[in-house]
């Protein structure tokens, strides 16, 4: 009895102590190890805005942070660590010690640095992934844009295509409706910059088109047994606009004018003392097609024209003889340079040639070439 009564007492002690301890609570499974990387600033290769590079940068550095598995340092977290001089002296290091020296400090096993740059009209953005542990590159890319908007669209897919290397970075969540902006710098941005090259048009063909164009060459008129030859001035306008971002129609009118041609008639050369001028007029339409990024383009005309001679006769009347119209055609082979929005200014080599009936005292057929270099300005 009294052994049944002991061992009564100790379960009910037992059940009482395992009552205050309570149910032992499920082991809290380990935090999922996130890799730590640092977004170094973006370099510029040249005289850039502060602004602008720091919208760059911004916009990197939230690239790499869609990566679930991904702890990111950038901006002012890296200049808290390191000291802004200090980052400033270790960025675009390549060397094991200075890529260990800064993985050190920051305490990252993985470092992005990039650089931006322009030649001509077209930007350079160039990405490197670093391992710091073993100091080499895992991934380099090089992605070209030919505007702002294509700048934002290839660093986001530059940083997609740069994390595939990097094992266990997960995979990146979506993106906002609106990609971040660059931030525009105070006052009127310098030409080329990256403010104002989002606005609609910058440097684009489209829309209307305008061409004035003065050049200097040579121009020619033959027949059987009459020759008009010698330098002229040329004058060309051109009003159109554009199917796409690279062609345009348009109509033309242009001229040629000696003021002094050297006149053959039968094999003999006539003195003319300035006394005659020699003169084309042609109008037509045609299609000019630019090439990108270079601002270069060719440009084909087809219309008619005719050629008058004038000069002044023993009695000081004036004189003028026209031929009748026929088939012209020119071509413009040219190089362009934005100067504004919508304005560039350039220069061309241009050819004409065509066939006309004569009139007057002028001969049956007339066979006119000419050829020279003109100056332009166009807005598009």
């Amino acid at each position: 009895m009294l052994r049944a009564l002991v061992v009564m007492v100790f379960l009910v002690a037992a059940t009482a102590r395992a009552e205050q301890v309570g149910p032992s609570a499920p082991a809290k499974p380990e935090a999922a190890r996130k890799l730590r990387i640092a977004v170094l600033d973006v370099q510029y290769a040249g005289a850039g805005d502060r602004k602008t590079v720091e919208g760059l940068s911004a916009l990197l550095a939230s690239e790499v942070a869609r990566r679930p598995n991904l702890t990111v340092l950038a901006g002012s977290d890296l200049r808290a660590l390191v000291g802004f001089e200090r980052q400033k002296a270790l960025l675009g290091c390549t060397e094991s010690s200075c890529i260990a020296e800064l993985a050190g400090a920051l305490g990252v096993a993985y470092l992005v640095s990039s650089e931006v740059s322009k030649v001509g009209s077209t930007w350079l953005l160039s990405l490197t992934l670093l391992d710091a542990n073993k100091a080499t590159a895992l991934s380099r890319l090089t992605r070209r844009a030919y505007s702002d908007d294509q700048l934002v669209d290839e660093t986001s897919a530059g940083v997609d295509e740069l994390l595939r290397a990097l094992t266990g970075a997960g995979s990146p969540a979506p993106r906002s409706a609106e990609p971040p902006r660059f931030e525009p710098a105070a006052g009127p941005p310098p030409p080329g910059d990256l403010i104002g090259a989002s606005a609609p048009g910058y440097h684009q063909h489209d829309g209307l088109f305008l061409r004035f164009q003065l050049g200097f060459g040579a121009l020619q008129s033959t027949s059987p047994n009459l020759k008009l030859s010698g330098s002229a001035g040329s004058f060309a306008f051109g009003l159109g606009f554009s199917l796409t971002d690279n062609l345009v129609l348009f109509g033309e009118v242009y001229d040629d004018v000696n003021a002094s041609p050297r006149v053959t008639f039968n094999g003999v050369s006539a003195t003319t003392n300035g006394a005659v001028t020699h003169t084309l007029v042609a109008y037509g339409a045609g299609l000019a097609w630019y090439v990108t990024p270079w601002n270069a383009y060719l440009s084909a005309t087809g219309g008619v024209g005719q050629v008058e001679l004038s000069f002044t006769d023993a009695a000081g009347v004036v004189q003028k003889n026209t031929s009748q119209n026929g088939p012209m055609v020119r071509v413009c082979l040219g190089k362009e340079w934005w100067v504004s929005t919508n304005w560039g200014v350039g220069a061309s080599l241009n050819f004409e040639t065509g066939s006309m009936k004569g009139g007057g005292t002028l001969p049956a057929t007339f066979r006119t070439t000419s050829f020279g270099l003109a100056l332009s300005a166009t807005y598009n």
